[in-house]
């Protein structure tokens, strides 16, 4: 008789087909993204892909030498207009950003959550909840939440939402909450790593507060977004459901801490690795005392 045990050891075919599964489905979302990517890109973008055309012989006329150094002479002059235009409104540009108070600049409609510089250790950080946009779905409340941290200091979204077709994009295609941590260009006087690593860890408890029903958030990051990613799975481990650190591949030997940057980082993801083994370990103790099913 059945003792209501529930057998957790998943054959090795069943795990095996479902990391199939999954791999074609992400296979089948590169695609569109792909697909997408090709179908805005103007014909003259890929002129790079045409095979190149030999360059035409010097005219033996010296009349038409000068004449053609007069024309290069000419369109090398109008390009650098060109290119001091361009770094002229740029400056214009970044002034003006400045003037109204450096907010995030994010492809995707987004509204303030909680600004780090209202906290008892405050920061420069900023929690941004992103708004799917008219051609997506509504957010699932009890799908995993997204959480992005921005991989650059300054007021441009980095690599996690610069465009739709990002990790910010593909989320919200999904059906997931996403979030985004930015970091405007100025810290807050005597601002430290730990502090911003503390204003993070709130930053997740807000997160889990407001998808009460999701699971644990999915926390990315890129280069020092990824340290900081890490950090943040060291000091506040229950808040984090997966982790992603891309682009910031720490080493795990030793080093001092405050001798050398990388060792803090190293540090902390040795915790977060021993933690996850710790309960590993755990979970199979349990299995081993739990009573098989006897038929």
């Amino acid at each position: 008789m059945a003792t209501g045990h529930v057998n957790l050891e998943q054959p090795l075919l069943d795990r095996s087909t479902e990391a199939l599964a999954r791999a074609l489905d992400q296979g089948r979302v590169l695609g569109d993204v792909g697909g997408r990517s090709l179908a805005r890109t103007p014909p003259e973008a890929m002129a790079w892909m045409r095979p190149p055309v030999s360059l035409p012989p010097l005219p033996a006329d010296p009349v038409a030498l000068a004449s053609a150094g007069q024309g290069y002479l000419v369109d090398a002059a109008q390009r650098a207009v060109l290119v001091w235009d361009i770094l002229r409104r740029a400056g214009h540009a970044f002034v003006d950003h400045e003037q109204v108070g450096c907010p995030p600049v994010v492809e995707f409609p987004h509204e303030t959550v909680l600004n780090g510089r209202a906290l008892l250790r405050p920061v420069n950080d900023v929690l941004v909840r992103i708004m799917p946009g008219p051609d997506m779905p509504q957010t699932d409340p009890t799908s995993r939440p997204f959480v992005i941290i921005d991989p650059r200091a300054g007021p441009s979204a980095g690599i996690g939402g610069f465009k739709s077709d990002s990790q910010v994009g593909v989320a919200l295609r999904r059906g997931h909450p996403v979030q985004f941590v930015t970091l405007p260009p100025n810290p807050v006087e005597g601002q430290t790593i730990l502090d911003v690593t503390a204003a993070e860890a709130v930053f997740l408890q807000t997160v889990i507060d407001r998808h009460a029903m999701a699971p644990r958030p999915v926390v990315i990051g890129h280069c020092q977004g990824g340290s900081a990613t890490i950090l943040v799975a060291s000091a506040a481990h229950d808040c984090v459901g997966a982790l992603v650190p891309n682009g910031a591949p720490p080493l795990l030997f030793g080093g001092r801490a405050w001798q050398e940057p990388d060792a803090l980082s190293r540090r902390a993801l040795r915790r977060v690795l021993a933690r996850a083994d710790a309960g590993q370990s755990r979970q199979r103790q349990v299995r081993r005392r739990e009573p098989r099913d006897e038929r």
